[in-house]
């Protein structure tokens, strides 16, 4: 959606890939989906604070998430 436009996407590394990437551009939606190791090319130290930092934000809203769902389950 036109809305979308600017917004930024915070995700765990299975959101990763060049597919969701392409869309993300495409929308102008700022990716900050974590970087994923593969085996025999694993991250690189840079890589490593990139995901540490995008982790700060995304276990703020994941707390919520699980504050919702302990608390309001009954409504």
């Amino acid at each position: 959606e036109e809305s979308d436009k600017g917004q930024i996407l915070y995700a765990d590394s299975a959101y990763s890939g060049e597919p969701i990437a392409t869309i993300l551009k495409s929308k102008e939606i700022e990716n900050q989906i974590h970087e994923k190791g593969y085996r025999g090319k694993p991250l690189t130290d840079e890589q490593k604070a990139s995901n540490k930092s995008k982790s700060k934000t995304r276990v703020r809203v994941e707390h919520i998430f699980g504050f919702i769902e302990q608390n309001m389950h009954d409504f």
